[in-house]
């Protein structure tokens, strides 16, 4: 059954990569697509573009006003959407034609996955290539990641709608409203990223990410703790209390990783694991 697939793409100001933006995926090989654009106020050429694409293919519902913020645009999107599935895409990235494809084709086969990403070819500014990026791919690889950062590249998601509950993106999460999403989502078993390089993602200093990294990284940690606390990460069904809590600051830091393990082991990459313990003890150990 080809089920309607929402693609949400929030557009500020990007009148230099959007038009190839939009038609990364307007080419896409599967073709049953509602594109909801919503340009957040955009002072450059971007809504003229944007318009012309509009004429071209009734596909495409745009919305334009002022300036209101990527979470709110970003949950905006997901109301107005219609489908099934609903996808991300960013107004200065390349989706390559079989990305939708292969990722619903992907969730059809795996019913217990609610969310599913991609590797990405990172580029420049001017398209041109940078590096390969990487997340991990098995839900107990992406269950050890999280204690470290998103294991999903946000704009190559796809996710199912009926998992979806009031505003997907919370405000206090600013500049990393994904990470705080898929915290909030993940049941233990329910994340996946495919194994191809379907997006080409846009590294570039204008960007926000790049721009306001500091930020963004003491704004995780505050998201991490918000929501890693109070659960540990227990992805066990039965509700229990937490054998230790990561605000009890006398406990030793290697005690906490300990605890963390033994709450979640069946639900842990090892591997995965070893390496995510050695990323946040040398952080630690720097900052004592």
């Amino acid at each position: 059954m080809n089920e309607l697939i929402s693609v949400i793409i929030p557009v500020y100001n990007e009148e230099k990569h959007i038009e190839e933006s939009i038609n990364s995926i307007i080419k896409q090989t599967y073709k049953n697509l509602e594109i909801i654009v919503i340009d957040d106020g955009s002072t450059d050429g971007s809504l003229d573009i944007l318009k012309k694409f509009q004429k071209f293919d009734s596909r495409i519902a745009l919305v334009s006003r002022e300036n209101k913020g990527l979470i709110t645009t970003l949950n905006e999107g997901v109301d107005l959407s219609k489908g099934v599935y609903i996808a991300r895409m960013d107004a200065d990235d390349i989706s390559l034609p079989n990305r939708l494809f292969e990722q619903v084709e992907y969730l059809k086969n795996n019913a217990e996955i609610d969310i599913v990403g991609t590797q990405a070819i990172g580029i420049g500014a001017d398209g041109k290539f940078i590096k390969n990026i990487n997340k991990p791919r098995s839900s107990n690889e992406i269950n050890t990641y999280m204690l470290l950062n998103s294991p999903l590249i946000h704009p190559s998601i796809v996710i199912r709608r009926k998992c979806i509950k009031l505003n997907l993106f919370d405000e206090k999460d600013y500049l990393a409203e994904d990470y705080g999403a898929w915290l909030r989502l993940n049941t233990g078993k329910n994340i996946a990223n495919l194994k191809g390089r379907l997006i080409k993602y846009r590294i570039h200093p204008g960007s926000i990410s790049q721009q306001k990294k500091e930020e963004q990284f003491e704004n995780t940690k505050k998201i991490r703790k918000r929501n890693l606390i109070n659960s540990f990460f227990i992805y066990k069904n039965e509700q229990q209390s937490n054998i230790l809590l990561l605000h009890r600051f006398h406990y030793s830091f290697i005690l906490v990783l300990f605890s963390f393990f033994m709450n979640n082991h069946s639900y842990l990459s090892l591997r995965e694991y070893m390496k995510v313990c050695a990323v946040l003890l040398t952080r630690w150990y720097k900052k004592r």
